[in-house]
This record gives structure tokens, sequence and C-alpha cells, in this order.
């Protein structure tokens, strides 16, 4: 019984692996099959910002994700038809880097 017990955990454990391995590859896979430009400079320069200025490692991670959040996202296509418009509002109900965007603004005006 024991030796079934086992073999059953091996066996889930396994299938596990497999299906976050399936899920992690066809995540990389999306993101690396097209030419994925980061929009996030151009949503900057829009705002009249840039990543220039960041100085300290703590800024640095934070921006470093807000690329990673740039690349992944899945709002890509309204995002480029905003950038096509002639705005600098609106952003906010799509981009997931509204709230560091807001927060590099506020720290711009101060």
């Amino acid at each position: 019984m024991d030796t079934l017990v086992t073999v059953a955990i091996v066996a889930g454990l396994s299938g596990l692996t497999l299906v976050t391995g399936w899920a992690v590859y066809r995540l990389l896979r999306a993101v690396t099959r097209e030419d994925r430009p980061v929009l996030m400079h151009r949503m900057l320069q829009r705002q009249g910002l840039s990543l220039g200025r960041l100085e300290h490692s703590t800024e640095l991670g934070r921006a470093a994700a807000a690329v990673r959040r740039c690349v992944v996202c899945r709002d890509r296509e309204t995002c480029l038809a905003w950038l096509e418009a002639d705005g600098k509002t609106g952003y906010e109900g799509f981009c997931p880097n509204a709230d560091f965007i807001a927060r590099l603004k506020a720290e711009a005006a101060a």
C-alpha cells in the first residue's frame, strides 16, 4: 500500500511539474515569438518623463519591473492606439504601469 501511495505522489508531482513547465514555456514563447518593442518608453515620453534620471537601485528595480509588465501586457493594441492618438490622459484605465508613471510624475513635479 505504501508503494502505491508513493507512486501516486510521484506521478502527481511529475504531472504538476510538466504542466508548470509547459505554462512557462508558452509564456516565454509568446513574449519572444514576435518583435515586441517596449512601449513604456513612448508612454513616458508622452508624459514628459524619462528613465534617465533614475539613480538608486530601488528605482532601477521598479523600472525593471515596469518594463517586464509592459513586455507581457495584454493591452498592447489598446496601448498602440492610445500612443497614435494625441492625448496625455486615459492610459490609466489600461496600462499596468499607471501607478509607476504617476509616481514618476509626482517625483518630477517635486
